[in-house]
């Protein structure tokens, strides 16, 4: 008899987009010859989770509540087996969840820092949000496992916030500008390795202008969801 499939949950909506794009990711590395083949994905679309930045800033409502409520809206509806989460800014409460949560919860920041350790580097960067940045959700993890992150300058981090705040609110052609003004800022300061730290900045790689290795959290995530189930 053939084991029942593994069921995941993506708690979703931070923003949209980028949840579409892990949904993507784990089905391009399900490589699926039909549709049975492919993972049972449960997505909770919860769009109305407050702003992470915004609270780590101390200027918004609390998001936890909110991630606790859409992973046990999973839980009762689908009986997860494993969780996962498009938001790296929302990998700062991951302790919480994963106390609250009695399944296992793939981290990205955690993928990531897998993925990295293939690469050789001189100059490590994350493409993040400052609530990212404020929450030190990549450097706590990092710097504890002897890898060190150097960030950039103020008005690279604004152009930043503001190309991935574009794909929040749809503005792709607008986004694209701003990130490759970004990318042009980091490339002149020598950073040689990138980390795609936000979710949103998936969307705009495919148009980076500058050449500079960045390595996609999301896929990373995607990869390990995937390995998962299959184990």
């Amino acid at each position: 008899m053939e084991l029942k499939a593994k069921i995941v949950g993506i708690i979703g909506g931070m923003g949209p987009l980028a949840t579409i794009d892990l949904y993507s990711k784990i089905i391009k590395h399900t490589n699926a010859k039909n549709d049975q083949e492919n993972l049972h994905v449960v997505i909770d679309s919860y769009a109305q989770i407050p702003d992470r930045t915004k609270y780590l800033k101390g200027e918004g409502e609390n998001p936890l509540p909110y991630l606790l409520e859409s992973a046990n809206n999973l839980k009762k509806g689908f009986n997860i087996d494993v969780y996962c989460m498009p938001c790296n800014t929302a990998h700062y409460f991951i302790n919480e969840l994963r106390k609250n949560i009695d399944k296992p919860f793939i981290s990205i920041v955690e993928s990531a820092f897998n993925e990295i350790k293939r690469y050789h580097f001189t100059k490590l960067g994350i493409l993040a949000t400052d609530g990212t940045l404020l929450g030190r959700v990549y450097h706590d993890f990092f710097e504890k496992n002897g890898v060190k992150i150097e960030n950039f300058d103020e008005t690279t981090q604004s152009l930043l916030m503001k190309a991935i705040y574009d794909v929040k609110a749809n503005s792709i052609n607008s986004g694209i500008e701003t990130f490759n003004k970004a990318l042009s800022n980091i490339v002149k300061n020598k950073f040689d390795l990138l980390i795609a730290a936000c979710t949103e900045i998936p969307i705009l790689i495919p148009y980076k202008q500058e050449h500079i290795q960045i390595i996609d959290a999301t896929d990373c995530l995607a990869k390990n969801v995937v390995k998962f189930c299959r184990e």
